[in-house]
């Protein structure tokens, strides 16, 4: 008589065979005994041995197409077919050709397009402004996000080259929390594919700027060596660089890392040391340049550069520097193509660096002078005038109080009346302590100040008898002659 149960024997001996095998082995014994179950009242054991088989690393990608189908069939069989149709788009995702998955939604009568994933069902219910915030989620849901946003695509093809963008221009604020990490790796991404760019500007901290710096470097079409500096990736670029722009208190100008010869552009705001050579370098050999930017901190005296090459720099049609105002006019003597002067000097440096009317003694010979800032048209007044109206045709874009405040340099010490017509001014006291401290009068439009607004009657009769009062005898004329033309 046998006393042993064979079944007992069957699973003892598969137990013990199995144990010998590796994980992937084992998934592939699964697999092949799933394929002998019926898929109709086993979806249980179906589900724990298939989310058993998928949570094994190294399965073949064929075989984890195989399991996904039999609990497919298993969950049809069982009616959760939104289940199942997640598995079906699976498989169809790795394998578009699979013939069992294609007989299964024909025998189950089940169109391909109802395969729907279950993220884009629920981001149909988003509103646009949701799904334009997905955009920037380093997620599959971008992917569909923007799926759902651009459905229809315009396109605009041009042979014309000049519609092509050819600079590139990056600003970015400190980012210590890595929360724009994102982002900059996007952008990272995509510089080596901008084949046409030719001017790149970045503005940021020192690691945004080094690693775009890297990547720019990195790529063929700027034919650079790698490099790991922005001073070695200035003197690379030494030969093809037209235009320079840096903007930095602790720089000093960068003269062996450039070649300004070949520069019409230089914009540098920086530190100009005791020994520097850049005045020398810029007037000696700028023969290019057209437009030259200079301040920062001085601590050399290049007045005796401007004077020495006061025929330099043939080409120049922008001039905008805050230091050196007699040498700076001696240069610019004669410039007939010159079309734009600025001379931006603080209040309390006027005299240190002889900042007077003698700047006016170079703009006979600016004959396209087009263009002049308030602070240097105001020297124009003589400073024997004691009344003054002042007609403004088009109100500058700026505030009209800082207006006011660029003229106050020029201001003649012995000025009594004021007057301004077309000047949207709210404030008269903000007119006097902004611009003219000295005044006892002020008009402004059809109305009247001293130290309190002037009746109606006081301007209309008696203004004669309350200038003459007052001081203000030579502004009569100003005032009853507005009067009658009124």
């Amino acid at each position: 008589m046998n006393v042993f149960n064979p079944r007992i024997n069957l699973d003892a001996s598969i137990r013990d065979v199995t144990g010998c095998l590796s994980d992937v082995q084992k998934a592939d014994v699964l697999l092949h005994a799933l394929q002998h179950l019926p898929s109709e009242g086993f979806r249980i054991v179906m589900e724990n041995a298939i989310q058993s088989f998928l949570q094994v690393s190294g399965v073949p990608p064929a075989d984890v197409a195989r399991a996904l189908l039999l609990r497919a069939k298993t969950r049809l069989a069982a009616g959760y077919r939104t289940s199942a149709q997640r598995d079906l788009m699976s498989v169809l995702g790795s394998d578009p050709a699979n013939q069992d998955v294609k007989a299964t939604i024909q025998s189950e009568h089940l169109r391909q397009e109802m395969l729907i994933r279950e993220p884009d069902e629920k981001l149909l219910c988003l509103p646009k402004h949701d799904l334009k915030s997905l955009l920037l989620v380093p997620h599959a849901l971008s992917r569909i996000a923007s799926q759902l946003i651009f459905r229809e695509i315009d396109l605009h093809s041009t042979a014309s080259p000049g519609t092509a963008s050819e600079n590139l221009s990056v600003y970015a604020v400190s980012d210590t929390s890595h929360t724009l990490a994102f982002q900059t790796g996007m952008l990272i991404n995509s510089l080596p594919k901008l084949c046409n760019l030719r001017g790149a500007h970045c503005s940021g901290n020192s690691v945004l700027i080094n690693h775009i710096l890297e990547t720019l470097c990195a790529t063929n079409h700027h034919q650079v060596r790698n490099s790991t500096s922005t001073h070695d990736f200035i003197s690379q670029s030494r030969d093809n660089q037209r235009s320079l722009s840096i903007k930095n208190a602790n720089w000093k100008f960068p003269t062996d890392a450039i070649s300004v010869r070949y520069l019409t552009v230089i914009e540098f705001e920086g530190c100009f040391s005791v020994d520097s050579q850049v005045f020398s370098e810029i007037l000696s050999t700028g023969h290019q340049l057209q437009s030259l930017t200079l301040s920062g901190i001085l601590e050399c005296t290049p007045s005796a550069m401007f004077r020495l090459h006061r025929s330099s720099l043939p080409l120049h049609r922008h001039v905008t520097d805050r230091d050196l105002v007699p040498a700076i006019s001696e240069f610019l003597r004669d410039r007939k193509h010159l079309h734009s002067f600025h001379l931006i000097v603080p209040s309390g440096d006027h005299r240190r660096i002889d900042f007077d009317a003698s700047a006016w003694g170079v703009l006979p010979s600016l004959t396209n002078l087009r263009n002049l800032s308030p602070s240097l048209a105001v020297w124009l007044i003589p400073w024997s005038v004691r009344a003054l109206t002042m007609d403004i045709m088009v109100p500058p874009a700026e505030d009209l109080l800082l207006f006011i405040n660029q003229l106050r340099p020029g201001v003649p010490p012995l000025l009594t009346f004021i007057g301004m017509t077309n000047f949207p001014i709210r404030s008269v006291i903000n007119v006097i302590d902004q611009g003219f401290s000295n005044v006892r009068l002020v008009r402004i439009e059809d109305n009247v100040w001293s130290m309190e607004q002037w009746p109606y009657r006081r301007i209309k009769y008696h203004s004669a008898v309350w200038l003459e009062f007052l001081g203000c005898e030579d502004a009569i004329w100003h005032l009853v002659c507005a009067k009658s033309e009124e």
